[in-house]
C-alpha cells in the first residue's frame, strides 16, 4: 500500500480479490450481472419484508430463511441497493441480520455505529463526541461509502433508520 497525504492506493492480485470474494474462478460466468439504478426508480424495485428474509423468534433472534436470503444476496449483488422494511426496531436487531447475510469487520469506530444526533453535540465536554462529526448532528448525510480508505474495504453498507425527527 502507499500513502500520498491523504489519499491511498491499495494493490490487489485478481487471485487475493478472489479469495476474499470467496468466488470460485470457474463461477465468474454464473455471477447475476449487475444494473444501475437511480432516484428516478420506483422505490418498490429494492424493497423486501423482513418476513420474507427472516423468521423473528424470542428476544427478536433471527432465523435465515434460507430461499429469501439467496434472493436477497442476489438481488444485492444486481443493485447494490435495497431497503428492508419490518426488522425489530431493538438494539443488535441489525447486527444479528447482517451476520445472515455478511461478514462484519470491525473498524476503530467498532462493528456498528450508531449514528444519532446527540443533543450533547454542542457541548464539546461530552467524551468520545467530535465537534466535527456529522454522524452526531441531525444534519443530513448523502448515500456515501464508509472507509474506502482501508486495506479491506467493507463490502457490504447496512443502515436502518430507526426514527427521523425533524422541526420546522
Amino acid at each position: 500500500m502507499s500513502l500520498t497525504g491523504i489519499y491511498a492506493c491499495s494493490n490487489f492480485t485478481v487471485a487475493q480479490l478472489m479469495h476474499e470474494s470467496s468466488v470460485a474462478p470457474e463461477n465468474l460466468n454464473s455471477l447475476p450481472t449487475p444494473m444501475k439504478w437511480s432516484a428516478k426508480d420506483d422505490i418498490s424495485t429494492f424493497e423486501w419484508q423482513a418476513e420474507d428474509l427472516v423468521d423473528v423468534g424470542p428476544g427478536n433472534a433471527l432465523r435465515s430463511k434460507e430461499i429469501g436470503i439467496m434472493k436477497f444476496a442476489e438481488h444485492m449483488c444486481i443493485f447494490g441497493f435495497a431497503v428492508i422494511r419490518g426488522l425489530p426496531a431493538q438494539e443488535g436487531v441489525l447486527e444479528d441480520f447482517t451476520k445472515l447475510v455478511a461478514v462484519i469487520r470491525d473498524t476503530n469506530w467498532g462493528g456498528i455505529f450508531n449514528v444519532e444526533n446527540k443533543a450533547a453535540f454542542h457541548n464539546a465536554n461530552e467524551v468520545g463526541v467530535s465537534q466535527e462529526d456529522i454522524a452526531y448532528t441531525n444534519l443530513g448525510l448523502p448515500l456515501h461509502v464508509d472507509n474506502p480508505y482501508r486495506e479491506v474495504w467493507p463490502s457490504l453498507h447496512e443502515k436502518k433508520v430507526l426514527a427521523i425527527m425533524v422541526k420546522n
